[in-house]
């Protein structure tokens, strides 16, 4: 999910990011001190850390093999290549194929490069973010291109311009917020060692991505990085779990024989008490291996970054199998999410699954 810190209809949005600049060679990438200290930063958070570098390690892997098997599928000789192609007939128009399998392709090959953690090698408080390797970064204004993950929103509050209204303050973007931001509602819901991730009503954040408006951002503002944030929640809920993101038994409840049918049982449960003009949601078997992934979560946020595009979640039915195999928009963050994890499945070490156009998961 992106916001912004200015509020402009989406026609806008798309005029500033179609005459934005080029990213430069490298994109860097740390972690904010959330990822690696306790929240009363009295201590280290080892474990969040590995978890945050490994999922990222995880991710460039994900894009290398994307960008591999899409680059091999414009090869009718490979055998691999015709794998691919096969299994992206849902997402992608075959009349046009060989020109979006290369725009995927190169994107995917940009996020295999990123570099970092800036700091890991570095000790204590003095390490990630407290580097003076990404310090340094802050002194010239291409910084904004790189980004810093996460793991706890730090907000604050402050006046409007006009002083007549408090509003939600980023402290580590040092901006205003609009009131009610994604960004504050995620900070709010992870208040405390109580909160439950499943226990969340309504729509449940998993992660903010954060930048400016205009690229360049202006003035001194080009020496901050951009930010992705997960919801405390969410990361809580992963490490009670051991960050196992797909697990012997999510793959078991997927591959079931009587899948399909259970999930659109779940959609209809989900979709009673709304009206004809609500969404409907229409779940199936890919889409609880794609929500229970901190990997595809962040494969998802990179692309609303600058350096991938600053791409805004479409509509209302961004996310979700049905809905990217309906638009096919390459303009949508998930669309790059689903495919990055369509290859995965097919090409990965160990049990390999391919996924039907009705979004069953079914072992090669």
């Amino acid at each position: 999910m992106h916001i912004f810190s200015l509020l402009l209809v989406a026609a806008q949005a798309v005029v500033l990011i179609d005459a934005a600049p080029d990213p430069p060679g490298s994109i860097k990438w740390t972690l904010h001190r959330s990822c690696y200290r306790n929240q009363d930063n009295t201590a280290d958070d080892n474990e969040m850390a590995d978890a945050m570098v490994s999922t990222m390690a995880t991710v460039m892997a994900w894009a290398s093999r994307g960008a591999e098997m899409l680059d091999s599928s414009l090869n009718p000789l490979s055998i691999k290549g015709r794998t691919t192609k096969r299994a992206m007939e849902s997402l992608i128009d075959i009349g046009d194929y060989k020109t979006q399998a290369e725009d995927i392709r190169n994107r995917f090959r940009q996020i295999a490069t990123l570099e970092g953690p800036i700091g890991k090698g570095d000790s204590g408080t003095a390490r990630y973010d407290g580097s003076t390797a990404w310090t340094d970064l802050g002194g010239n204004n291409q910084h904004y291109w790189d980004f810093l993950l996460v793991c706890r929103p730090d907000l604050g509050t402050t006046q409007t311009i006009d002083g007549l209204q408090t509003v939600p303050f980023d402290n580590i973007r040092q901006y205003r917020l609009f009131p009610n931001a994604p960004l504050q509602q995620i900070a709010n819901e992870g208040n405390g060692a109580d909160g439950q991730w499943m226990a969340l009503t309504g729509g449940r954040i998993q992660a903010v991505t954060q930048r400016d408006l205009t690229n360049p951002p202006q003035g001194d503002r080009g020496r901050i990085p951009q930010t992705i944030n997960f919801h405390p929640l969410w990361l809580k809920y992963l490490r009670e779990k051991k960050f196992e993101g797909w697990s012997a038994g999510k793959f078991t409840q997927v591959t079931a024989t009587n899948a399909l049918e259970a999930f659109r049982v779940q959609s209809d449960l989900k979709n009673q008490g709304k009206g004809p003009g609500e969404p409907k949601v229409d779940i199936r078997p890919i889409d609880s291996l794609l929500d229970a992934s901190l990997v595809r979560n962040l494969f998802h946020e990179l692309f609303h970054l600058d350096a991938f595009g600053g791409m805004l979640d479409q509509n209302t039915g961004a996310y979700g199998w049905v809905n990217n195999i309906n638009d096919k928009n390459h303009q949508n963050p998930d669309f790059f999410a689903i495919v990055a994890a369509i290859i995965e499945l097919l090409f990965r070490d160990g049990d390999q699954y391919k996924v039907t156009a009705e979004g069953e998961v079914k072992k090669k």
